[in-house]
């Protein structure tokens, strides 16, 4: 088996896992409930590098700022929230599903739902401002990690088999 061979089947390998993973990785977002506008999730991407000796290639996986996306959800806010990300939230949740908007009376809403929604985001900014408790989830390394033996594994079986067939062909040739 040539080196060329090699890193042909350790690209194809690690092109394979890589969408695996991606799979995986999308999965864990969803599962942990971090997608609120789905940038985390557009901005999720992966590159095959072939490496610089024959029969080594990398694998990178990106995504747009280190992950500080505001889906994203328990990220812990020293300052502000985006006041932008929290109307997208009170808009996907609907303003009916809100009992009070701050400024107002209980019960009582403004004539324009924008307002409203401008309101009820800026309340929910100022509340995550200031009961900052919550940690960021867990959503990258555990499935990624764990997915790492499969690859080995991939490889190894993939190795195995092609040195298998070139030496029956080299028995039979």
């Amino acid at each position: 088996m040539t080196d060329k061979e090699i890193s042909k089947l350790i690209n194809e390998e690690l092109a394979d896992w890589a969408v695996f993973v991606m799979l995986a990785l999308g999965r864990s977002m969803a599962k942990r409930n971090l997608i609120l506008t789905g940038d985390l999730l557009r901005s999720l991407q992966y590159d095959v590098l072939q490496g610089a000796a024959e029969g080594t290639a990398k694998l990178r996986i990106m995504f747009q700022d280190a992950g500080r996306i505001r889906d994203m959800k328990g990220v812990t806010w020293k300052k502000l929230p985006p006041a932008d990300a929290m109307e997208a939230y009170v808009k996907k949740i609907g303003l009916g599903k809100f009992k009070y908007v701050p400024g107002y009376k209980a019960g009582r809403f403004p004539i324009s739902q924008k307002i409203a929604m401008n309101r009820i985001a800026w309340g929910i900014a100022k509340g995550k401002q200031r009961h900052n408790k919550t940690v960021p989830k867990k959503w990258f390394a555990k499935p990624f990690y764990s997915m790492v033996y499969d690859l080995t594994e991939n490889l190894t079986v993939a190795y195995q088999n092609a040195i298998a067939a070139t030496l029956n062909d080299e028995s039979n040739g």
